[in-house]
This record gives C-alpha cells, sequence and structure tokens, in this order.
C-alpha cells in the first residue's frame, strides 16, 4: 500500500492515478502492436476487470486521453486507441513512476 501512495502522490501533478496509469500503459503497449483495440484487452494487459477498465475508459475519455468507438464488426465491443495527449501524459508519467518506486526500501533481502 505504501508503493501504491506513493505512486498516487507522484502522479497527482498529472492528474492521474496509479490505476489509470497502468491502463494507459497497458492500451499503448497494446495499440503499438495491434492498433485499436478493445477494452478486454487492455484489461487483460493490465490485470484488471473489465467493469474497471470500462469505468476508467469513460474518464480517460472525458480528458481526451483515449478515443473509443464501436467496431469490429459488434455493436457491444468498443475499440480503444490511445491519443497523442495520452501519449504524451503517459510519457511524463513514466519519469515520475520511476521516480517513486526508486525511493521505496526493498524488502526480503
Amino acid at each position: 500500500m505504501a508503493w501504491q501512495r506513493s505512486v498516487n502522490r507522484a502522479l497527482r501533478p498529472l492528474g492521474l492515478t496509479h490505476t489509470q496509469a497502468l491502463v494507459l500503459s497497458a492500451l499503448d503497449a497494446a495499440f503499438k502492436r495491434a492498433g485499436a483495440v478493445s477494452q478486454a484487452v487492455i484489461s487483460a494487459e493490465a490485470g484488471l476487470d473489465k467493469v474497471t477498465v470500462s469505468t476508467l475508459m469513460r474518464t480517460l475519455e472525458s480528458r481526451g486521453l483515449v478515443d473509443r468507438d464501436v467496431g469490429f464488426g459488434d455493436d457491444r465491443v468498443w475499440r480503444v486507441m490511445i491519443t497523442t495527449k495520452g501519449e504524451r501524459l503517459l510519457a511524463s508519467a513514466v519519469p515520475l513512476l520511476e521516480e517513486a518506486s526508486s525511493v521505496l526500501p526493498r524488502r526480503g533481502r
């Protein structure tokens, strides 16, 4: 829990939470491999349940960080793409995440 609090504190200036950054990162990785992907793919990539990802996608979309539309020939499936704004924000988050992770003491050594 201390790690997640540290990460959330580090990301606060960007207006992101740890989970939002995780979902953006999962989307970015999947998008670079395959282009637009479904929310189910992002859910699997991030290790989060589909309801959580769906809720986060609405928030990220409202901020202009992702674009979603119905796709893949199925009206029930959202096709998701990271926007340029989302890529820039994620790029800004990476050094903050690395810094937050590096200052915590390691256990079990």
